[in-house]
């Protein structure tokens, strides 16, 4: 204690108290009576709190904890999805099938920092003042309980009388024990659960988690139920008629329930959003409950039904209002089944957005069937301003969407209807059905998925909508189809109506329809296609194919330059070029192509240029050279 730099400037004292109670030991007395033990305890747990007083005081010295405790709480929430406790980091471990054990086992990293896998929890092991903030907070607590099968009692004290978050998700539980303990952990707690969320594909899920396991216990705080399982017919048998005729799920406050290939009485009166699906046709729900349902669901936004739609008769004409908030329905199943349904709940809200799947594939193809297999005619609430064809059977954009391709059909495809709305913005959860164009200004009012045997054509299509819609009236127009190549005749014929068309987004810019674009040097001629046409979005310009891919470039060039220059000559000309994906030789490309498209048109984008393999190749390179031509416009993130 001699050196200066270990002496205490504020507690003097204690340093020539050490400096005295040190001289008996080195001149070898002896020290005092055998209290004196007891009493050096006592000091130093007195010195060592003064120290943790002192390093508090340090601590709140820094200017984040300075903040008031609700500022600092509110910084906390925003980590618990950016920094999630208990998910496991990308470099944690692997779980893999092994053959010896005949089960899944979890191979851990040895070499990853588990520290990582506590998340925001981390933040209690800084510093008194943040630990005090999150203890206090029982509702963070309340969202992990289930994440953790080691901590879970002891985050359970942490929630206080909070309502619980509980979950059972596949990922964390996959083995079948561990699901089934998390699952009586749920069982126990129905009471606290402010939501509920199974997601487990165990093929014995229902041998431990029937229906009735939800009703033994009321859940006043429930908001959310979420039950995932995987499909099995065996278990599904065991969810037949009698199950709804138990006592209906207590759960006064939930608003919304989902059910995969499960099925528990509930009432609806509170629900906000509903769905109800299963993997194959389930035929137990009866048409008198679903019915039912419909008239109590007052406060009902968002219905989902897929495969077990019962056949609901046509609506009553005098029976009172029903449905007065859904404002999204989705229904997938048989075309009969799903026409009734749309036909009964439309009579009721025909305002709402309908997303209807007709799912025919059982059934045989015949000369006869209709390009679109519903009656639209009078039930697609317009005006109607946008419209969008999505082929589902050719989606890919390394797939059939080149300069000179001859399909001419599909066979499952999405036909979506769209109202322009100022200021509204179209998000749609399904990853690329050829909305894009949409984004923005636009609402959707129905959209319908046809699956069946049956061959069609885009051509067919809109021929078939002149009854339904006005197409003189459409401004926007989708062809997310790679079946374009019909004759450039055929394709005048169905454009030409489409007088007030702006903007055509193609899912490939094949020859047939450039050709349609050009207006004929006649004068004689009844007048150009589309003579407001401002915008025209290729997805695909691809001018490859097989062994005889060295000439197309040059046809495709020669082609949309006439197209081009014929429309500027007859005042029609085209203001904007987008092309998502151009794929020729990238000097070609940047040197000739895109130079003499820019001459030709104000505003021109090429988002990527794909270069060419070797001649004969009929396989691509998938090395991107991206580029943009596009000075005077954005192009969004999702782009």
């Amino acid at each position: 204690m001699s050196d200066p730099s270990h002496e205490s400037a504020w507690f003097p004292e204690i340093t020539r108290r050490l400096i005295d109670l040190n001289t008996p030991m080195i001149t070898g007395r002896p020290l005092r009576d055998s209290s004196f033990d007891s009493e050096l305890d006592h000091e130093i747990r007195s010195l060592e709190h003064a120290t943790v007083q002192l390093k508090r005081l340090r601590n709140a010295q820094k200017p984040l904890l300075r903040l008031p405790p609700e500022v600092l709480a509110s910084i906390a929430e925003c980590l618990l999805d950016e920094w999630p406790a208990f998910e496991s980091p990308d470099n944690e471990g692997t779980t893999e099938y092994d053959s010896d054990a005949d089960d899944i086992v979890y191979r851990p990293n040895p070499h990853a920092d588990k520290r990582l896998l506590l998340g925001w929890v981390l933040l209690s092991h800084v510093c008194h003042t943040l630990r005090d903030m999150l203890l206090s907070r029982h509702v963070f607590w309340a969202g992990i309980v289930c994440k953790s099968v080691k901590a879970r009692d002891v985050i359970l004290e942490r929630c206080g009388d909070t309502p619980l978050d509980l979950a059972v998700d596949s990922p964390r539980f996959y083995h079948l024990q561990r699901a089934r303990e998390a699952l009586q952990f749920i069982f126990e707690h129905l009471a606290r659960a402010h939501t509920i969320r199974v997601n487990t594909s165990s093929q014995n899920s229902v041998a431990f988690f029937d229906p009735a396991k939800l009703l033994q216990n009321a859940m006043p705080h429930l908001t959310k139920l979420y039950i995932s399982l995987s499909y099995d017919s065996k278990r599904v048998r065991l969810l037949g008629p009698e199950v709804l005729e138990l006592p209906t799920l207590d759960a006064p406050q939930l608003t919304r329930l989902h059910l995969t290939n499960f099925l528990v009485p509930f009432s609806p009166s509170n629900l906000v959003k509903l769905t109800l699906e299963f993997h194959e046709r389930y035929n137990s729900i009866s048409a008198d409950y679903i019915m039912g349902v419909l008239r109590r669901s007052d406060r009902l936004e968002s219905l989902t039904v897929e495969n077990c739609l019962p056949m609901l008769p046509a609506p009553e004409a005098a029976s009172h209002a029903q449905l007065p908030r859904l404002q999204s329905v989705f229904l997938t199943d048989e075309s009969r089944h799903v026409i009734a349904c749309w036909m009964y709940i439309r009579a009721y809200r025909p305002s709402a957005c309908f997303i209807l799947e007709f799912d025919d594939v059982r059934t045989r193809p015949h000369t006869n069937d209709a390009a679109i297999p519903a009656p639209l005619q009078g039930n697609v609430p317009g005006p109607i301003t946008g419209l969008c064809i999505h082929d589902r059977e050719h989606s890919s954009s390394f797939g059939h969407d080149y300069w000179d391709d001859e399909l001419d059909s599909m066979s499952e495809y999405d036909l979506s209807f769209f109202a322009s709305r100022e200021g509204a913005t179209f998000r749609d959860w399904r990853y690329g059905r050829g909305n894009d164009v949409f984004r923005s200004g636009f609402d959707r009012r129905l959209s319908t998925t046809f699956k069946r045997f049956s061959k069609t054509s885009p051509f067919a299509v809109l021929s078939g909508l002149a009854p339904v819609i006005d197409l003189g009236a459409l401004t926007t127009l989708s062809l997310d189809t790679a079946a374009l190549n019909f004759s450039s005749e055929q394709w005048t014929d169905v454009l030409r109506p489409m007088i007030e068309l702006q903007t055509l987004f193609l899912r490939s810019g094949t020859k047939s329809i450039a050709k349609a674009l050009t207006p004929a040097s006649k004068t004689t001629d009844p007048g150009p296609l589309l003579p407001r046409l401002h915008l025209l979005w290729l997805h695909a310009l691809v001018f490859a194919k097989g062994t005889t891919a060295e000439d197309v470039p040059h046809q495709g060039l020669a082609t949309y330059t006439r197209m081009l220059q014929a429309r500027t000559r007859r005042g029609v000309s085209v203001q904007h070029l987008r092309i998502d994906k151009l794929q020729m030789e990238p000097d070609m490309a940047e040197d000739v192509f895109i130079p003499r498209m820019k001459v030709l048109v104000p505003l021109v984008q090429c988002l990527k240029v794909v270069p060419l393999k070797s001649a004969g190749s009929i396989t691509f390179t998938r090395t991107n050279v991206m580029e943009e031509y596009s000075s005077d416009s954005e192009v969004s993130d999702d782009e």
